[in-house]
């Protein structure tokens, strides 16, 4: 029952206490593995993901996983994984429609972070209605203290802009970017950082130092209104440590018509980002427009809807577009590259959140400096 921080989904949105059903929300049917109907879990669809925040306050986590019924071919085929703070907690092998429910249970003690996982297996994700039954944690009832802001940091935008952007640092050394006009804030990114082969980034991390640069770029569209293009930004570069000891760097750039930040990774060698943990959050709720579904072309259908509402899906493609007062954000993503996934938004329903996930939450590798696409604003 808690509420997720992000999700994504293979076929529709995830739905709490029935199966995934088909691409509407609330159109599952009660959980049933191989006969046996579970009143509470998750119905997922291959690829599918979910994250929760537990904050170090859980010690248990067990689920019954399986295909559920209402796919009576008996062809799916799903691997179920339980992450802790990016690290593999559990597995199952491959699960297909004829199995009973399998028990997946591990040690979450410590866990800030808990993500939940059904992967496509052997035959693609037809007919991968992936169930958790009965999926519940062992926490303590006392709750922690919030964390709060114990230094930030002022960006200014370039000279005539109206948006300048301040990026905090909490006790959970946890950072956030927020991004404003005057006194009006237009958007913020929370629970900024990165998880992978060189370190989790997340939080724990302590301030290191900071670089500031105006920069002026020009370039030529190939097609327009207008060819000749300037773009005149500030671009401030913080590098942070986390408990390990291991340093990562966080770019923001602000402009007179929007803001962005990427990770910045240092060194020659193999770089493997598991997960994102950044993302975006809206003050208000508000018209909005976005794609019906995700493509991963950026071809669907555009709807009209709000900001809490969503599409429904869960997954958002990019750009969408958010109405909040008098201003508007976009939300989309820059400077992508070969050696880095394509992104896209996850939301849960009757939120503001939406997070940044990787193209099917699969890990990233790449050789040399490690720098992610901008997330823009």
């Amino acid at each position: 029952d808690l509420p997720w921080l992000n999700e994504s989904n293979g076929w529709g949105p995830i739905e709490r206490d029935s199966s995934n059903g088909e691409s509407a929300a609330g159109d599952g049917k009660p959980i049933t593995i191989g006969g046996t109907v579970y009143p509470k879990g998750i119905g997922m669809h291959a690829t599918g993901a979910l994250s929760v925040e537990l904050g170090a306050n859980c010690t248990a986590f067990t689920a019954m996983v399986g295909l559920d019924d209402e796919v009576t071919s008996g062809i799916g085929t799903v691997r179920f994984q339980v992450f802790g703070d990016g690290a593999l907690l559990a597995e199952t092998g491959v699960v297909t429609g004829n199995d009973a429910a399998v028990e997946l249970a591990t040690d979450v003690t410590g866990v800030e972070v808990l993500r939940l996982v059904a992967h496509e297996a052997t035959n693609g994700k037809n007919f991968d209605h992936a169930d958790w039954g009965d999926a519940k944690l062992a926490c303590d009832d006392e709750v922690p203290e919030e964390p709060v802001v114990v230094e930030q940091w002022a960006i200014d935008g370039p000279e005539g802009s109206v948006i300048d952007g301040v990026l905090k640092l909490d006790s959970a050394g946890r950072v956030a970017l927020d991004v404003v006009n005057g006194a009006t804030p237009l958007v913020q990114a929370t629970r900024l950082g990165l998880t992978g082969s060189d370190g989790d980034f997340r939080d724990g991390l302590t301030f290191v130092g900071r670089t500031d640069t105006a920069v002026t770029d020009a370039y030529t569209m190939v097609t327009g209104k207008e060819e000749e293009r300037t773009y005149t930004f500030s671009e401030s570069v913080f590098e942070f440590a986390n408990e390990a000891g291991a340093h990562f760097s966080i770019a923001v750039r602000l402009s007179d018509e929007g803001a962005a930040y990427r990770y910045l990774v240092a060194g020659v060698g193999e770089h493997r980002v598991d997960d994102e943990s950044g993302a975006w959050e809206l003050p208000v709720d508000g018209t909005a427009w976005m794609q019906r579904s995700y493509a991963v072309n950026y071809e669907a259908e555009w709807m009209q809807t709000t900001a809490t509402a969503s599409n429904g899906t869960g997954n958002v493609g990019y750009p969408a577009l958010f109405q909040q007062g008098e201003h508007y954000v976009l939300l989309t993503e820059a400077d992508l590259h070969g050696d880095y996934s394509g992104s896209h938004l996850s939301h849960a329903g009757g939120t503001l959140r939406y997070g940044v996930d990787l193209f099917q939450g699969a890990p990233v590798t790449t050789t040399g400096e490690l720098s992610t696409p901008w997330r823009v604003a």
